[in-house]
Parts: structure tokens; C-alpha cells; sequence
């Protein structure tokens, strides 16, 4: 996700200092949001959302050192691997998630609150592809042998899934607001 879509909310206004350089300085003259929770509730939030995705990370990982053979098939494997780009991305807006009551700029909201309700949803849509891959293989290509294996990958990527599902709910019940304009402007050096 490029920040360029927010090039517009920030003025350049250009200085010359003592030494006569020309300095550029952004000011940021976009809306400001706010987010419906208090200090406490906001940490509960990100604690939670932390701890949801770090068993959807643990789960994804043990399914994968499970060594079934549905997953030397590329049609369970490519979406297996795939799961990974999103995990990444949730996992660094999540840190991000935002703890302290005040007005947010748009990018801050992007990188944070956006970003991790599209992730998310990424990442439900990825693990549904292995899971439909993995049945697949189980219906029609597994024949005779033994599918203990085959079940238990089933189940723990179902977790995945089930844990990645309850973030994406909790996530898109958060309704930002858009803060009053009072005169509010924050100067970023560049």
C-alpha cells in the first residue's frame, strides 16, 4: 500500500534556514479521525487482535511441519505459501494498532485500522483456497492411503481460519469517525 494516496492531505512549504539552505517542511492539513474506544479499551483491543493473530501464525506454521501429502500439491501449497503475505502485513499494523485517545491523521488510520480490515480479509479468502485445495485432494486424488494427516492439517488450518475470521469481525465493528475541524494542524519535518 503506497502512502502517495495521502500526498494530497500534506502541504509543502518551503524555508530557507540561517545558513541559507532551502528547508522543506510538511504540514499536515488533512481531516483528522477519531476511534471509539478510551486508553484501556484501545491496549484491550490491541492485546487482543495481537494474541488472535499469533495463534492464526502458530496454527498456519504447525499445519505446514505436518508433512501430509496434501500438501506437496500445488493447488494446497501455492495457498499455503500465499498465507504468508497477509500474516505479515497484519502483523506489522497490528503492532501499529493505536493505544492513546487523540484526533488520528488519515494515513494513521490507513496503515493501521484499513490495512488491517483488507488483510484480514485477504488472509480468510487464502486460507479458504488451502482448505478448498486440501479437500480437493482428500476427495478425488488421495485414493487408499491413510488421511490421519490429511485430517489433522484440515483441523488446525481450520482454527487458522476460525481465529483469522474472529479478528476480521471484531475489526470491521470499529467505526471511525471523522473529528471536528478546530484549527488543528501538526508540522512534519522532511
Amino acid at each position: 500500500m503506497s502512502m502517495r494516496k495521502y500526498v494530497n492531505d500534506y502541504e509543502t512549504i518551503l524555508s530557507v534556514n540561517e545558513k541559507g539552505e532551502q528547508i522543506r517542511t510538511y504540514e499536515y492539513r488533512g481531516d483528522y479521525f477519531n476511534l471509539p474506544f478510551s486508553q484501556p479499551e484501545m491496549r484491550k483491543l490491541k492485546i487482543t487482535f495481537l494474541v488472535l493473530l499469533a495463534g492464526t501464525i502458530l496454527a498456519h506454521i504447525v499445519s505446514g511441519l505436518l508433512n501430509n501429502d496434501g500438501m506437496r500439491r500445488f493447488y494446497v501449497a501455492l495457498p499455503y505459501a500465499l498465507v504468508f503475505l497477509p500474516l505479515f502485513n497484519l502483523l506489522r499494523s497490528g503492532i501499529r494498532l493505536p493505544v492513546e485517545e487523540r484526533n488520528y491523521r488519515r494515513d494513521e488510520i490507513g496503515v493501521t485500522y484499513e490495512r488491517f480490515t483488507n488483510h484480514s480479509l485477504i488472509l480468510l479468502i487464502t486460507l479458504g483456497l488451502c482448505l478448498l485445495g486440501e479437500m480437493v485432494y482428500l476427495l478425488f486424488f488421495n485414493g487408499n492411503k491413510p488421511a490421519q494427516l490429511e485430517f489433522i492439517f484440515l483441523a488446525v488450518e481450520l482454527t487458522a481460519l476460525a481465529l483469522g475470521f474472529i479478528s476480521y469481525e471484531r475489526l470491521k465493528k470499529v467505526v471511525i469517525t471523522k473529528a471536528s475541524d478546530e484549527g488543528i494542524s501538526i508540522a512534519v519535518n522532511g
